[in-house]
């Protein structure tokens, strides 16, 4: 679970993105509940583009709770396009 600032939060989960490692998906799972709004928007977005499907459970969890609307959006677009809608 990153516990780390905004920035260095976002630079870990592109990072991870990128490095094919067979935890990343989880950790960018884990970062759908980051306190920083920027950091669930990145994450959701992530999890979009390399296509985690186990991760729709967490997606929608944190959609039901979420109170910031760029995140917001971000986690609606994600979990649509697991699911299908997109």
């Amino acid at each position: 679970e990153l516990h780390l600032g905004p920035a260095p939060a976002a630079a870990a989960l592109r990072a991870l993105a990128d490095c094919h490692d067979p935890a990343a998906p989880d950790a960018l799972i884990s970062a759908v509940s980051h306190p920083a709004w920027d950091v669930r928007q990145l994450s959701a977005e992530l999890i979009m583009l390399l296509n985690i499907p186990h991760a729709l459970s967490a997606l929608q969890q944190q959609l039901s709770e979420e109170t910031d609307d760029l995140a917001r959006e971000a986690l609606f677009q994600a979990a649509a396009s697991l699911e299908g809608g997109v």
